[in-house]
């Protein structure tokens, strides 16, 4: 799959790049990698996305910022990048750029992703797509600059949780040693990803952290934050990267869940597991996924009433565990 992945980049000549709501440091980084790359190749690039301010420091982040490339593009092929499922695609731009009789490339290494596309390449025991383009640049025989590692690199940190994560390999530690042969600056990488916030996001995780419970004998953790918490504070939804990840910090907790309200009627659900539980099927049971580890799905309903279904889901993938 990969070698038609390849040639569906060197035969079509304008592409439209699309991710996942909400993009993260992969979804992000690997949107810009490959778009330099085809840039270099000569094609012509649009890239469709909300983007993320969090992540403005990604080498090229200001080319996301440019709807008016795409207004008049009729692209030969539209590639989905870290994207399980088109239910989980950013769809809020102008999609005009986007026509659906384009050929469809899926490039993705979550588990739940079906397949979806005319190309589809997925693999799971990938760490992240940013790991799985390095493989793809390698068989373009593409040279690639420092910006493009650094998007690699973010790509891949942020999906092992700096190589902590499950999904860390010998191939991961391979890539991640050979991207730092190009000089990117990886200690601010590092900084922006996992340890800078502002005051304001500091105190949101202030309230997320009081709104926790802990259940099944501490085992299993969990932390939500309302639409009033993001309006009090001041800050929108996309603040919250990695809060999830600080309930699974507590010792002891195998299992955690985070819920926000993002709108009056939508919540969004972040699940973590130590692989006691398949939390990839939990968050099947809402039309999300993910990997067994991580997932995730969004609630087209209020907090109120998301979080109750939620918790007895839960409970009873816990209660079947023991």
């Amino acid at each position: 799959m990969l070698n038609e992945v390849a040639a569906a980049l060197r035969e079509n000549r304008t592409f439209a790049l699309m991710t996942h709501v909400q993009p993260d440091a992969d979804a992000l980084g690997s949107m810009l990698a490959l778009g330099m790359v085809l840039e270099q190749m000569g094609k012509t690039v649009c890239y469709v996305t909300q983007g993320s301010e969090r992540l403005d420091f990604l080498p090229g982040y200001k080319n996301l910022a440019q709807p008016h490339r795409c207004l008049s593009a009729d692209p030969d092929a539209v590639i989905y990048l870290d994207c399980a499922n088109l239910d989980r695609a950013d769809l809020t731009t102008d999609m005009g750029a986007v026509r659906s009789e384009g050929l469809i490339i899926n490039i993705d290494h979550h588990v739940s992703n079906n397949g979806y596309g005319d190309i589809a390449w997925i693999d799971p025991r990938s760490s992240s797509v940013g790991e799985m383009l390095w493989l793809l640049f390698a068989e373009l025989d593409v040279g690639i600059n420092s910006e493009i590692a650094a998007n690699l690199y973010a790509s891949i940190v942020n999906d092992t949780g700096q190589f902590a994560f499950h999904n860390t390999t010998q191939r991961t530690h391979d890539v991640a040693g050979a991207l730092l042969s190009y000089e990117f600056g990886v200690n601010t990488i590092h900084k922006k990803l996992f340890y800078e916030r502002t005051l304001t996001q500091t105190r949101l995780l202030a309230r997320a952290l009081e709104s926790l419970s802990l259940s099944w004998s501490g085992t299993v953790a969990v932390m939500k934050l309302s639409q009033q918490d993001f309006a009090e504070e001041g800050v929108g939804a996309d603040d919250c990267e990695g809060f999830v990840n600080q309930a699974m910090n507590i010792s002891g907790v195998l299992t955690a869940m985070f819920v926000k309200e993002v709108a009056p009627e939508l919540c969004r659900v972040s699940f973590r597991s130590r692989g006691q539980i398949d939390v990839n099927l939990l968050a099947g049971l809402f039309g999300g996924g993910g990997h067994v580890r991580a997932s995730g799905c969004t609630m087209k309903m209020p907090l109120s009433l998301a979080l109750p279904q939620l918790m007895e889901a839960l409970n009873a993938v816990v209660s079947e565990s023991r």
